[in-house]
């Protein structure tokens, strides 16, 4: 590896699996020389499934940045936009909605540490409670968007290569349980900010306001990724996933109208 890039010749199971995932991807696999990655008329996305596959086969997982075993959570706020204006198929919108949901968590949590017992009484005990559990499901939700971008790049690893209707039909259905578990995440936020906005200092709550429309935001982003993946699922599948969703998207609402009552004058 020189500079973060592998520079070994893949392997040809490697080479098949890129040319299925070109015509995926709806490009062209011309290989020109045996130099790897350079002269393979890929388009970005594509060398980097590629690049992927010869780092596992050598034994080394490789971050898109050169490190190694990078997780999200590690990646830097302008490394990971890159990423999602970059070619690539991943990280995209199903990865992009929790961390949204992240950060507007974080700013309920933020509500919760500024906010005096003295001025609140036994409401500080429950919002001490509140961040507490916010902390997790803001943790959750960035292992969510990591976890859809594995299983967007498994969905695509599947049509590509030799995987089975069984095989795929899986991994269609994982790209779909994830965003509703980000969706279904949310949710729980969302009922937190209720107190959290109703409770919480004042001078904080317009933070905690916002916190929320950011989490209502990717609650509906999220619920919208899986609405677009139904259509992969057996219908019976579908049809339940579907149910989830709306009623997710339902409270959502309810919660937020809560929430936004909160910053009124």
């Amino acid at each position: 590896m020189v500079d973060g890039v592998i520079t070994t010749r893949p392997s040809a199971g490697a080479l098949t699996a890129a040319a299925g995932l070109a015509d995926y991807f709806g490009t062209t696999f011309t290989p020109a020389s045996a130099d790897y990655p350079h002269d393979y008329g890929l388009s970005f996305h594509v060398r980097r499934s590629l690049r992927r596959l010869t780092a596992v086969q050598g034994g080394e997982r490789c971050s898109d940045t050169g490190g190694t075993d990078v997780t999200l959570a590690d990646r830097s706020i302008g490394a990971f936009l890159d990423g999602v204006a970059s070619e690539a198929v991943t990280p995209s919108g199903g990865a992009v909605a929790p961390v949204v949901g992240a950060m507007g968590t974080a700013l309920c949590e933020m509500v919760c540490l500024h906010t005096d017992g003295d001025d609140t009484g036994d409401d500080a005990t429950d919002l001490r409670t509140v961040r507490t559990e916010l902390e997790e499901r803001r943790e959750r939700l960035l292992e969510l968007a990591a976890e859809d971008a594995d299983a967007v790049d498994a969905v695509g690893a599947a049509f590509a290569g030799d995987a089975d209707a069984e095989q795929r039909r899986a991994t269609a259905e994982r790209a779909t349980e994830v965003p509703l578990d980000a969706a279904e995440t949310g949710l729980l936020v969302l009922e937190r900010a209720v107190l959290v906005t109703e409770v919480g200092n004042p001078n904080a709550v317009p933070d905690g306001v916002t916190g929320a429309l950011l989490v209502h935001a990717a609650v509906e982003a999220s619920v919208a990724t899986v609405r677009a993946n139904l259509d992969m699922l057996d219908d019976d599948v579908a049809a339940e996933m579907d149910r989830r969703a709306e009623e997710v998207l339902e409270d959502a609402d309810r919660a937020i109208a809560q929430v936004t009552a909160h910053s009124e004058p």
